[in-house]
């Protein structure tokens, strides 16, 4: 009932919302739920962010200094695994990121060159890899949070959000993107994303054990990188189901 009232009133919104919701239209369903995710993930860092400069829920910064406590109790028990984590932290470095970030663009711009193909991709990974860095950069230098003062090691940079946590979702999490479109099998699309699952939890679970990040850090890192990683998909599959225009016909010349 209330379905046929809209109807009647929006006759447009059936077609609009099918449109939305239709896998094969390149304004469709990988842009709504690119859309969609981004926005569930803005919310959730605005809710961290409000958290961090002291707006709306405070017991988040409590949670922080209470579980930062407890990893540090932990590693205090099983110091063999400051070592592991300092290993998987790394993963995230910046370098390490660059190094991948620089291979994959230097392989996708080959290709494009000499199969004049995947010219969209070489250039959404190059905008994916550099603007995480930048956004990262301006993100810490708006909120500017301290570290936690019982690190591990030393760590430059204010803490809010995690580079690390947000850089390898983000560079990690297009590289997976690409490679499921190379590869076919189930199997081995399930492979590939239950790795950079894993691997980017890990890094992330890492910098708070070693406690040169707030778990909020963290999360707010996951969530921003979210944001980002799922406009940039939702850009590249836009462009890829992209209608090619028709060919104009031949004027006549009577």
């Amino acid at each position: 009932m209330l379905w046929r009232r809209l109807d009647h009133r929006y006759p447009g919104l059936r077609s609009f919302l099918g449109r939305r919701f239709d896998a094969d239209n390149h304004l469709g369903l990988h842009l709504t739920v690119g859309m969609v995710l981004a926005l569930v993930a803005l919310s959730l860092f605005g809710v961290l962010a409000c958290a961090v400069v002291g707006i709306g829920v405070a017991e988040l910064v409590h949670y922080d200094a209470r579980l930062n406590a407890g990893l540090a109790d932990e590693a205090a028990r099983r110091p063999e695994l400051t070592g592991l984590f300092r290993t998987i932290t790394e993963l995230g470095d910046m370098p390490i990121l660059a190094l991948v970030s620089l291979v994959v663009a230097l392989v996708l711009i080959a290709v494009m060159l000499r199969r004049r193909q995947h010219q969209e991709l070489a250039a959404l990974w190059i905008i994916a890899t550099v603007g995480v860095g930048e956004l990262n950069w301006l993100l810490k230098a708006y909120f500017q949070r301290p570290r936690p003062d019982n690190a591990v090691y030393a760590a430059g940079g204010w803490s809010f959000p995690s580079g690390h946590s947000m850089g390898s979702l983000v560079v990690y999490g297009m590289l997976a993107y690409l490679l499921l479109r190379m590869v076919r099998g189930r199997w081995a699309q399930r492979c590939i994303v239950a790795s950079v699952f894993l691997l980017v939890a890990a890094i992330g679970f890492s910098r708070a054990y070693l406690r040169v990040h707030w778990p909020t850090d963290v999360v707010g890192g996951y969530a921003a990188g979210t944001a980002w990683l799922a406009l940039c998909i939702a850009t590249s599959e836009t462009l890829r189901r992209q209608p090619t225009p028709n060919p104009t016909e031949p004027e006549s010349n009577e």
